[in-house]
Parts: structure tokens; C-alpha cells; sequence
């Protein structure tokens, strides 16, 4: 199932992921547009009655808001300033969908941050319960526990699941919606060899799938589908560029091979 993603105006400019309470009206008219169109019911899916019914019934509020160029004025890391938007965009996505499922959006984990303001996910998570309205706002959190080797990504998850459950959401379900490993791109920690990537990812879905009980959790989302020529953000090629399970011609790695042993795929 793919995952439709919706942020900045149409022509995707240098402010596509700058958002500020200049625009929160406009913002949050576009969401209740989207919920009416895409969600249960909409307008889209009466519009199309061929196409299969599989309506949005889940929305996450932004993306890596604790990475600082992800933040509404490009500057720094506001967890007061994304609470506020969360209660607001979770009101506005209630009235049209009552039953709609609002998560956070993806945190980074600790170590993921960038060096001009961010904040590691677990702190950011923490900071968030301290705003009652906001902790009310959401049904779900996502996280993206990328991690150099699969026993830091094991930790990571851990321990995000405990802060909920420390504040009393052990039923709110916790989100995978980012996680992988790249075969290419400048070296780093997620950059690794393809046989490097397909053990990792085996393991790595072998534990999801043997605790998803356990740590409430519902999907696990590989970043992602194939390899890509150019640059996914910017201007510049990065290791996310390399991160799929086929490569830029359509060939499939090792990691589509491990992918099927988990999911019983074919």
C-alpha cells in the first residue's frame, strides 16, 4: 500500500517544508480539503468507483519536526510551536473524520538529528507530554529509528515505546514509518554493502514482526521502493538516494529476496 505524502504548495520551492502561523489558516483549510477528499467517504473515491476502495484512515502531523530545517521557520526545533499546530490539525482532521487515526509525525531517532538546532526524538517525545492538550491530540506516534546497526535500531524503539507507556499510552499504537539501509551514497552508518542490507533488513523485520505485540506495532514502513538517479531532497544525492530494494534499472537486490522470506511475499 503506498503512503501519499502532502506538504509546501504546488511548485515545491525553497519554503515547501517551512510552515508558520502565518499559514495555519490555509494549512489547515488544505487539510480538511484532504480528509474530505481522500478519507472514508471522500470525494475522491466517489469520484473514481473503479478504482479500489482503500481511503486514508490515518494521518501523521508533519515529518522529523525534531530535524531543524523541517521546522515552520527553518530555524531551530519550537515543540511549543508544533503542539499547537498538532492540536490544531488533529481538530480539523476529527471534524471531518470523527474515527481518523492522528499520529506524530516521524521522529528521528537520538542520533539522527542535524547539527543546527535539532533535537534527538526521545527528547522531543518527552517535551511533547508536557503540553496536556497536545498529548490529547494524538492517537499515534511514528518514528523513524534509522540506526548504523540493527541492535541500535532495536534500542531506539525500545525506548520510545517506554516514554509512552511511562505517560499511560501503552495502547496507542507505535508507527514505523521509516527504516532502512542504504547501498550507496557518501559513507556512513547506513551506507552498507547490498548483502549488508539484506541481512539487516531480515533482522530487522524478523524482530518487528516477532514483537509487534509486545511493543504495539501495527506497520513497519522500508524506505523504500527503488533506487532513484537523482537527488530526493535538494540538490544533492545522499545515501536515501540507494536505499531501495531494487536498484535505478529495475533489478532487484538481495534485500527484495529477504524482503519475501519475511512477508511471505512472491
Amino acid at each position: 500500500r503506498l503512503t501519499p505524502t502532502f506538504y509546501g504548495d504546488e511548485t515545491g520551492g525553497p519554503n515547501a517544508l517551512k510552515f508558520g502561523s502565518s499559514t495555519w489558516n490555509s494549512y489547515t483549510k488544505f487539510v480538511k480539503q484532504a480528509v474530505a477528499r481522500y478519507g472514508p467517504g471522500g470525494h475522491f473515491w466517489k469520484e473514481h468507483p473503479t478504482i479500489p476502495y482503500m481511503p486514508v484512515n490515518t494521518w501523521s502531523v508533519w515529518n522529523e519536526q525534531n530535524y531543524s530545517h523541517n521546522n515552520y521557520r527553518g530555524h531551530g526545533v519550537d515543540v511549543s510551536n508544533y503542539s499547537k499546530m498538532l492540536v490544531g490539525m488533529s481538530r480539523s482532521i476529527k471534524k471531518i473524520d470523527k474515527n481518523a487515526i492522528v499520529s506524530l509525525g516521524g521522529l528521528a531517532k537520538a542520533n539522527g538529528v542535524d547539527k543546527k538546532g535539532g533535537m534527538p526524538g526521545d527528547e522531543f517525545l518527552k517535551k511533547i507530554y508536557r503540553y496536556p492538550e497536545a498529548r490529547a491530540a494524538f492517537d499515534a506516534v511514528s518514528f523513524h529509528p534509522y540506526s548504523a546497526t540493527v541492535a541500535s535500531m532495536k534500542e531506539s524503539v525500545e525506548e520510545i515505546r517506554q516514554i509512552m507507556n511511562d505517560e499511560g499510552d501503552k495502547n496507542k499504537p507505535l508507527y514505523i514509518t521509516e527504516v532502512g539501509w542504504a547501498t550507496g551514497g557518501p559513507p556512513g552508518g547506513l551506507v552498507v554493502s547490498p548483502e549488508e542490507q539484506a541481512a539487516n533488513l531480515k533482522e530487522a523485520m524478523t524482530w518487528f514482526k516477532d514483537n509487534k505485540t509486545r511493543l504495539n506495532i501495527p506497520s513497519v514502513n522500508w524506505y523504500f521502493w527503488q533506487d532513484v538517479s537523482g537527488a530526493i531532497y535538494g540538490t544533492k544525492k545522499n545515501w536515501d538516494s540507494y536505499a531501495g530494494l531494487f536498484d535505478i534499472n529495475g533489478s532487484a537486490k538481495p534485500s527484495w529476496y529477504a524482503w519475501l522470506s519475511v512477508t511471505g511475499g512472491s
